[in-house]
């Protein structure tokens, strides 16, 4: 199986804006962490440098791919590993100690992780916990082994929020390559810029406002949504996976999604740029006769979609909905993860850290 390797976002060119994936950087490689000793007697950090009840999850020294959290529960801590959708756990060691010099380590200060107190081997999970005795002590080391799992369209929506948060940053003008361009804020793996089209005609959507949205896939249930033709989303999916370039442009494709899935065009040409209705019945003519039954496979885009709740509770104005376009992740990487943490003395980038949970 490969090592993990940046996942650049190489989109349609009307989606060359945004930024979607959440690895940002390669994951091959180690660098030190702290400095290597000759002896036993190692320089830790300081505790509070690295105090957490919960912390990142990182992999191949620079990529979050989920958390490590912990609690207690009666004179037991619960350590829960969990990781992001797109990867899953294959295996995972924990040590818990009283202090860092009694982790497990080498004469040069490297953690000797097949040595943990507690390790397991997994299948592909989601999350794992271990049950540890209090008694053991606060510093924690987390490690553990993920890989990329292949995510499906048609599974995408159980792995979805329920709702996030998103703020128009730009809508409508010449040098955007989508109809509006928007930041999902939060913690979930939807977080960060993407392009976004309108998909309801029939209402309005504020540019550089900010909505709480509902989320749901394009290919999930939609049986409670007011879309005129929702069959038409495997249409909208195909264009959104097109390398559309000159002469179609960004208002093009707008009209085109409008006309797919409303039958009306232009409802108020707001926005819309050097729009040709004309280039947009092309458009929809080509989806016609090749996106019949479209599904994107892993490293193509899914359509999500953001229902806005209304922040006005005494309009019955409905705030008009988006589709964004997600990437589907491939399973075609492995590589080591440690919790964020302090660094231990020797030439890696291995990591623990301090529970303050008095004992």
């Amino acid at each position: 199986m490969k090592k993990l390797i940046p996942i650049i976002l190489v989109m349609p060119m009307f989606f060359a804006s945004c930024e979607v994936e959440k690895v940002d950087e390669g994951l091959v490689g180690v660098e030190a962490r702290g400095k290597s000793q000759s002896t036993a007697a190692f320089n830790f950090e300081d505790a509070a440098s690295c105090t957490a009840t919960e912390t990142d999850l990182i992999a191949g020294q620079h990529t979050v791919v989920g958390k490590v959290s912990v609690s207690v529960v009666g004179e037991n801590y619960v350590v829960t590993y969990s990781v992001d959708p797109g990867y899953c756990l294959t295996e995972t060691h924990l040590s818990v100690v009283e202090d860092p010099a009694n982790f497990p380590m080498t004469p040069s200060g490297n953690p000797k992780n097949g040595n943990f107190e507690f390790s397991d081997q997994h299948g592909c999970v989601n999350s794992y916990s271990y049950e540890v005795p209090t008694s053991k002590g606060n510093f924690i080391a987390a490690h553990g082994v993920v890989v990329c799992v292949t995510e499906e369209a048609g599974e995408i929506d159980s792995t979805l929020p329920e709702s996030l948060p998103f703020c128009i940053t730009s809508q409508g003008i010449d040098n955007l390559t989508s109809y509006f361009e928007i930041t999902i804020d939060g913690d979930s793996f939807l977080a960060g810029d993407f392009p976004a089209w309108c998909i309801d005609a029939d209402s309005f959507i504020q540019n550089l406002a900010c909505y709480d949205a509902e989320v749901l896939s394009s290919y999930g249930d939609l049986s409670g949504t007011t879309f005129e033709k929702p069959e038409n989303f495997d249409l909208v999916n195909w264009v959104l996976n097109q390398n559309w370039e000159a002469p179609y442009t960004f208002g093009d494709i707008q009209m085109a999604i409008w006309l797919l899935l409303e039958d009306v065009g232009c409802p108020q040409c707001a926005g819309l740029g050097d729009a040709s209705e004309e280039r947009a019945l092309e458009i929809v003519a080509m989806a016609e006769a090749n996106g019949d039954g479209f599904i994107p496979e892993c490293d193509e885009y899914v359509g999500i979609i953001l229902l806005p709740v209304n922040p006005d509770e005494t309009s019955e104005n409905e705030i008009q909905s988006l589709i964004i376009p997600y990437k589907l992740h491939c399973n075609d990487c492995e590589d080591t993860v440690w919790a964020d943490g302090c660094g231990f003395p020797g030439n890696n980038w291995a990591m623990y850290f301090y529970f303050p949970e008095a004992i």
